[in-house]
């Protein structure tokens, strides 16, 4: 556990430093099991194949194509949000200093071969989660129930040398829309920020209740707060690929429908976990 906090730590040390710097997502992302974990429930057959249904997605472009008003970079990532075989498309973007993301979720119907977009009732982008790649989002299975479910996460900066990082999870609910709440919390504050009153590097830590409401705590009552989720729930490994608007080898529009297609298709068929 202490590895784990140091982590995070580590993690809004180097965001506050360098937070204009983008990573490079276009790769295939391994979250490190936590422990042995068995093989998830096998599924059925798909009826349709990866192909198949990346197809739908493609006859349906102008549903989820996202069109930027600047030279904003976006991505798209493939995840089974319910778990049941079908993946779903999402498209995020991240603006501004303060890092707000922008996520939009969409589901295929096979029946009429049509792409529509899932509701997600927090539309503030400050409150959205980041799917920029690396290790995050990860999969978590509760021990007792079984429940697969999604643990994302947010970066906020508020300033130079100042910067923030929530942990959540993400599901998606029986009423079909995507629902998400807070874990906990992390922030730094450097000591040559403008936001620092003691002149020294300052750490706080919060974590969060059913309502979303956010405590703050001492070090320890986090350590034993996150030790007792990781205790009642096992990390799952997952694989999983983002489609970058740019990089150094394409960006997106230019390719050809073929070319976009493949790279879809790609994210596709990487995710798996177990």
């Amino acid at each position: 556990m202490k590895k784990t906090i140091a982590l995070l730590l580590a993690v809004l040390c180097v965001f506050a430093l360098f937070c204009g710097c983008s990573k490079s997502s276009e790769q295939t992302n391994s979250a490190t099991a936590d422990e042995v974990t068995t093989q998830a429930p096998a599924t059925t057959e798909p009826e349709f194949s990866a192909e198949e249904i990346v197809q739908i997605y493609m006859d349906n472009m102008s549903v989820w194509e996202y069109v930027p008003v600047s030279s904003e970079a976006y991505r798209y990532l493939f995840l089974d949000l319910d778990f049941d075989g079908i993946l779903e498309l999402i498209t995020t973007t991240m603006q501004g200093s303060a890092q707000a993301s922008d996520n939009k979720f969409y589901r295929v119907d096979t029946e009429t071969k049509t792409v529509s977009e899932i509701p997600f009732p927090d539309k503030n982008p400050n409150q959205q989660w980041d799917f920029e790649g690396g290790d995050y989002p990860q999969i978590y299975r509760n021990n007792e129930t079984g429940e697969l479910k999604y643990m994302v996460y947010d970066h906020e900066r508020a300033a130079a040398m100042a910067a923030g990082m929530h942990i959540g999870e993400l599901t998606l609910d029986s009423d079909g829309n995507i629902s998400s709440k807070n874990l906990w919390a992390t922030s730094y504050i450097g000591a040559e920020s403008p936001l620092s009153e003691t002149g020294e590097d300052s750490y706080s830590f919060s974590i969060y209740d059913e309502n979303s409401n956010a405590k703050e705590v001492s070090e320890e009552e986090y350590t034993n707060y996150v030790a007792d989720y990781e205790n009642k729930n096992t990390h799952m490994e997952l694989d999983f690929y983002v489609v970058e608007s740019a990089n150094v080898e394409y960006t997106f529009t230019e390719l050809t429908k073929e070319e976009q297609a493949e790279k879809l298709l790609m994210s596709y068929t990487v995710f798996s976990y177990k």
